[in-house]
């Protein structure tokens, strides 16, 4: 906002209607504004700042925050397997059936190999004889089909036991191998830092980083 020289002419002569106490001459009133001007900017780049670092603030809070429910997920995934939210599905790989389980996890689907129906039902007898699940009646596995083995509740939930068990794996062995490439890494920057002849080497990309996960999918999945 600006203020001409006469507008602050027009402030001493409005003051003296009022009988007023200006005692002062136009630059002088043209200099305090100025320097309330001045001011006035001061305040307002410290305020843009502290209105940027916030905002910065507020978006780490929020990467941390989403960082954190990973986190979480990621726990409860590897450590407390349960049976919630997984879905078992029956595909075709190759010439035979197999049953498949399917959960999400880092906000991506995906699928683990429980077995054909035999071998799925020969690890829930192990199970029961461990103790680890009570109360299921087998059906001869030779003979029953998919759509009797889904209408049977305690078998599903008994091959979502072991689903969430494989998906305990699935997520312990990226975890590990997760850790081994960081290690890896690690040693290989020391071994550049220390070396005063080594070659100029292109970053640790994340296609290798995430190879090995592809490949184990392929493999496993």
């Amino acid at each position: 906002m600006d203020l001409s020289f006469q507008s602050i002419k027009n402030i001493l002569i409005n003051n003296q209607l009022i009988r007023g106490r200006l005692d002062l001459t136009p630059q002088k009133i043209q200099s305090l504004y100025i320097a309330r001007q001045k001011q006035n900017k001061k305040i307002q780049n410290e305020l843009d700042k502290e209105t940027e670092k916030n905002k910065l603030s507020l978006h780490k809070i929020r990467d941390l925050k989403l960082k954190l429910r990973k986190c979480e997920e990621t726990v409860k995934k590897a450590f407390f397997p349960s049976t919630t939210n997984i879905a078992l599905l029956y595909k075709k790989v190759g010439t035979k059936y197999y049953i498949k389980g399917r959960f999400y996890w880092l906000g991506q689907q995906r699928e683990v190999q429980i077995g054909s129906i035999p071998i799925v039902l020969e690890t829930i007898k192990i199970m029961l004889q461990k103790g680890y699940i009570q109360d299921c009646v087998l059906p001869n596995k030779n003979t029953i089909t998919w759509d009797q083995f889904k209408k049977n509740d305690l078998i599903i939930l008994a091959t979502k036991e072991i689903a969430a068990l494989k998906f305990q794996e699935y997520v312990i062995r990226k975890l590990i191998n997760n850790e081994e490439i960081l290690r890896e890494k690690v040693i290989d920057e020391k071994n550049l830092k220390i070396s005063s002849s080594a070659k100029t080497t292109e970053p640790f990309s994340d296609n290798e980083k995430y190879g090995w996960y592809e490949k184990w999918g392929k493999e496993n999945l």
